[in-house]
Protein backbone atom coordinates (compact mmCIF):
# COMPACT_ATOMS: atom_id res chain seq x y z
CA UNK A 1 0.00 0.00 0.00
CA UNK A 2 1.36 3.58 -0.70
CA UNK A 3 2.72 5.57 2.49
CA UNK A 4 -0.48 8.14 2.02
CA UNK A 5 -2.54 5.29 2.88
CA UNK A 6 -3.01 4.90 6.62
CA UNK A 7 -2.48 0.95 7.65
CA UNK A 8 -5.88 -0.27 9.00
CA UNK A 9 -5.00 -0.77 13.25
CA UNK A 10 -3.92 2.37 12.93
CA UNK A 11 -7.26 3.94 11.53
CA UNK A 12 -8.96 1.93 13.87
CA UNK A 13 -7.56 3.09 16.94
CA UNK A 14 -7.42 6.83 15.39
CA UNK A 15 -11.74 6.54 15.34
CA UNK A 16 -11.73 4.95 18.45
CA UNK A 17 -9.96 7.90 19.94
CA UNK A 18 -11.93 10.28 17.99
CA UNK A 19 -14.98 8.73 19.39
CA UNK A 20 -14.08 8.56 23.10
CA UNK A 21 -13.38 12.41 22.71
CA UNK A 22 -16.80 13.18 20.78
CA UNK A 23 -18.96 11.58 23.27
CA UNK A 24 -17.08 13.01 26.26
CA UNK A 25 -17.09 16.85 24.93
CA UNK A 26 -20.65 16.65 23.49
CA UNK A 27 -22.01 14.99 27.05
CA UNK A 28 -20.61 18.01 28.99
CA UNK A 29 -21.37 20.24 26.60
CA UNK A 30 -25.76 19.74 25.91
CA UNK A 31 -28.21 17.91 27.61
CA UNK A 32 -27.96 14.28 27.35
CA UNK A 33 -30.22 13.65 24.91
CA UNK A 34 -28.68 16.35 22.88
CA UNK A 35 -25.70 14.93 23.15
CA UNK A 36 -26.37 11.27 22.34
CA UNK A 37 -28.08 12.35 19.16
CA UNK A 38 -25.35 15.27 18.33
CA UNK A 39 -22.93 11.79 18.98
CA UNK A 40 -25.25 9.45 16.47
CA UNK A 41 -25.30 12.51 13.76
CA UNK A 42 -21.70 12.48 13.43
CA UNK A 43 -21.09 8.42 13.52
CA UNK A 44 -23.82 9.02 10.74
CA UNK A 45 -21.90 11.16 8.53
CA UNK A 46 -18.81 9.46 8.88
CA UNK A 47 -21.05 6.70 7.12
CA UNK A 48 -22.02 8.90 4.81
CA UNK A 49 -18.71 10.31 3.63
CA UNK A 50 -18.13 6.83 3.33
CA UNK A 51 -20.32 5.30 1.11
CA UNK A 52 -19.65 8.71 -0.74
CA UNK A 53 -16.33 9.47 -1.04
CA UNK A 54 -14.49 5.92 -0.73
CA UNK A 55 -17.12 3.35 -1.40
CA UNK A 56 -19.07 4.86 -4.58
CA UNK A 57 -15.98 6.13 -6.42
CA UNK A 58 -14.21 2.98 -6.09
CA UNK A 59 -16.88 0.73 -7.65
CA UNK A 60 -17.12 3.57 -10.26
CA UNK A 61 -13.22 3.35 -10.96
CA UNK A 62 -13.62 -0.92 -10.95
CA UNK A 63 -16.49 -0.56 -14.05
CA UNK A 64 -14.20 2.36 -15.99
CA UNK A 65 -11.36 0.19 -15.96
CA UNK A 66 -13.57 -2.95 -17.37
CA UNK A 67 -15.00 -1.20 -19.62
CA UNK A 68 -11.70 0.34 -20.96
CA UNK A 69 -10.06 -3.20 -20.97
CA UNK A 70 -7.65 -1.66 -18.30
CA UNK A 71 -5.85 -3.37 -15.69
CA UNK A 72 -8.03 -3.34 -12.74
CA UNK A 73 -6.00 -0.97 -9.62
CA UNK A 74 -7.23 -2.88 -6.31
CA UNK A 75 -6.80 -0.07 -4.06
CA UNK A 76 -9.83 1.16 -4.51
CA UNK A 77 -11.80 -1.65 -4.43
CA UNK A 78 -9.47 -2.34 -0.58
CA UNK A 79 -10.34 1.25 0.77
CA UNK A 80 -13.90 0.01 0.00
CA UNK A 81 -14.04 -2.55 1.77
CA UNK A 82 -12.39 -1.34 4.76
CA UNK A 83 -14.86 1.71 5.02
CA UNK A 84 -17.93 -0.99 4.50
CA UNK A 85 -16.37 -2.87 7.41
CA UNK A 86 -15.89 0.59 9.53
CA UNK A 87 -19.97 1.53 8.46
CA UNK A 88 -20.73 -2.19 9.55
CA UNK A 89 -19.53 -1.37 13.07
CA UNK A 90 -21.00 1.80 13.36
CA UNK A 91 -24.63 0.33 12.36
CA UNK A 92 -25.95 -0.50 15.88
CA UNK A 93 -24.09 2.42 17.79
CA UNK A 94 -26.27 4.44 15.38
CA UNK A 95 -29.63 2.50 15.63
CA UNK A 96 -29.11 2.60 19.60
CA UNK A 97 -28.83 6.59 19.69
CA UNK A 98 -31.83 6.72 17.36
CA UNK A 99 -33.84 5.03 19.93
CA UNK A 100 -32.07 6.13 23.36
CA UNK A 101 -34.21 9.16 23.69
CA UNK A 102 -37.03 6.18 24.90
CA UNK A 103 -34.71 5.33 27.56
CA UNK A 104 -34.17 8.04 30.33
CA UNK A 105 -31.92 6.05 32.39
CA UNK A 106 -28.94 5.86 29.37
CA UNK A 107 -28.67 9.83 28.50
CA UNK A 108 -29.93 10.63 32.08
CA UNK A 109 -27.19 8.82 33.86
CA UNK A 110 -24.27 10.55 35.82
CA UNK A 111 -21.89 9.41 33.83
CA UNK A 112 -23.84 9.11 30.33
CA UNK A 113 -20.82 9.54 28.28
CA UNK A 114 -19.91 6.30 29.70
CA UNK A 115 -22.61 4.90 28.90
CA UNK A 116 -23.15 6.13 25.29
CA UNK A 117 -19.66 4.68 24.75
CA UNK A 118 -20.33 0.90 26.63
CA UNK A 119 -23.64 0.89 24.25
CA UNK A 120 -21.25 2.15 21.60
CA UNK A 121 -18.71 -0.42 21.99
CA UNK A 122 -21.14 -3.68 22.67
CA UNK A 123 -23.06 -2.61 19.39
CA UNK A 124 -19.36 -2.73 17.20
CA UNK A 125 -18.46 -6.12 18.75
CA UNK A 126 -22.05 -7.69 18.18
CA UNK A 127 -21.69 -6.29 14.64
CA UNK A 128 -17.88 -7.70 14.80
CA UNK A 129 -19.20 -11.31 16.02
CA UNK A 130 -21.86 -11.41 12.73
CA UNK A 131 -18.59 -10.40 10.39
CA UNK A 132 -16.43 -13.26 11.92
CA UNK A 133 -19.01 -15.66 11.98
CA UNK A 134 -19.27 -15.37 8.02
CA UNK A 135 -15.74 -15.70 7.85
CA UNK A 136 -14.02 -19.70 7.32
CA UNK A 137 -12.04 -19.54 10.41
CA UNK A 138 -14.74 -17.96 12.65
CA UNK A 139 -17.11 -21.06 11.60
CA UNK A 140 -14.35 -23.77 12.69
CA UNK A 141 -13.25 -22.19 15.30
CA UNK A 142 -13.69 -19.63 18.43
CA UNK A 143 -12.95 -16.11 16.65
CA UNK A 144 -16.49 -15.56 16.61
CA UNK A 145 -16.92 -16.15 20.21
CA UNK A 146 -14.69 -13.01 21.50
CA UNK A 147 -16.57 -9.95 20.48
CA UNK A 148 -19.92 -11.80 21.25
CA UNK A 149 -18.83 -12.77 24.90
CA UNK A 150 -17.41 -8.84 25.61
CA UNK A 151 -20.93 -7.17 24.19
CA UNK A 152 -22.60 -9.95 26.53
CA UNK A 153 -19.95 -8.61 29.60
CA UNK A 154 -20.71 -4.75 28.60
CA UNK A 155 -24.52 -5.43 28.72
CA UNK A 156 -24.56 -7.17 32.02
CA UNK A 157 -21.95 -4.44 33.38
CA UNK A 158 -24.34 -1.38 31.92
CA UNK A 159 -27.92 -3.19 33.53
CA UNK A 160 -26.19 -3.48 36.71
CA UNK A 161 -24.86 -0.20 36.92
CA UNK A 162 -27.62 1.66 35.70
CA UNK A 163 -30.17 -0.54 37.87
CA UNK A 164 -32.54 1.89 40.56
CA UNK A 165 -30.64 1.80 43.74
CA UNK A 166 -32.05 3.31 47.33
CA UNK A 167 -34.96 3.62 49.29
CA UNK A 168 -38.70 2.76 47.49
CA UNK A 169 -40.83 5.44 46.28
CA UNK A 170 -43.21 4.58 48.86
CA UNK A 171 -40.79 4.89 51.63
CA UNK A 172 -39.19 8.53 49.35
CA UNK A 173 -43.10 10.04 49.54
CA UNK A 174 -43.67 9.37 53.12
CA UNK A 175 -40.08 10.23 54.28
CA UNK A 176 -40.52 13.85 51.85
CA UNK A 177 -40.78 17.29 53.91
CA UNK A 178 -39.67 21.13 53.52
CA UNK A 179 -36.41 22.57 53.31
CA UNK A 180 -33.07 21.32 52.41
CA UNK A 181 -33.80 18.25 53.16
CA UNK A 182 -37.29 17.82 51.22
CA UNK A 183 -35.56 19.72 48.58
CA UNK A 184 -33.14 16.51 48.36
CA UNK A 185 -35.40 13.86 48.83
CA UNK A 186 -37.64 15.65 45.72
CA UNK A 187 -34.34 15.41 43.91
CA UNK A 188 -33.84 12.07 44.79
CA UNK A 189 -37.43 10.80 43.61
CA UNK A 190 -37.33 12.64 40.22
CA UNK A 191 -34.27 11.14 39.55
CA UNK A 192 -35.58 7.40 40.27
CA UNK A 193 -38.35 8.73 38.33
CA UNK A 194 -36.23 8.51 35.08
CA UNK A 195 -35.18 4.93 35.65
CA UNK A 196 -38.48 3.67 36.15
CA UNK A 197 -40.68 1.93 33.34
CA UNK A 198 -43.40 4.26 31.53
CA UNK A 199 -46.61 1.48 33.49
CA UNK A 200 -44.64 2.51 37.09
CA UNK A 201 -44.11 6.08 36.60
CA UNK A 202 -47.63 6.34 35.38
CA UNK A 203 -48.90 4.43 38.53
CA UNK A 204 -46.86 6.95 40.99
CA UNK A 205 -48.22 9.75 39.12
CA UNK A 206 -51.91 8.46 39.63
CA UNK A 207 -50.78 7.72 43.39
CA UNK A 208 -49.91 11.36 44.09
CA UNK A 209 -52.83 13.20 42.03
CA UNK A 210 -55.12 11.17 43.59
CA UNK A 211 -53.72 11.83 47.37
CA UNK A 212 -53.22 15.52 46.75
CA UNK A 213 -57.26 15.72 45.50
CA UNK A 214 -58.42 13.81 48.38
CA UNK A 215 -56.52 16.68 50.45
CA UNK A 216 -58.05 19.54 48.46
CA UNK A 217 -61.55 17.97 49.02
Amino acid sequence: APRSEPKPKFLAVTIALMSVLDAWGLCHLFSGRGAFMIFGASLGTIMVANVLFVIIPGQRELVRATREGRAVDPRPGLRGKQRSVHNTYFTLPVLFVMISGHFAMTYGARNNWLVLLAMSFAGACIRGWFVARHKPAGRRGLQAALPAVLAAVTLICLIVALAPKGRSLGAQGRGRGSGPDGQQDRGDRARTLCTLSQRQALAEIRLRCGARWDRVR
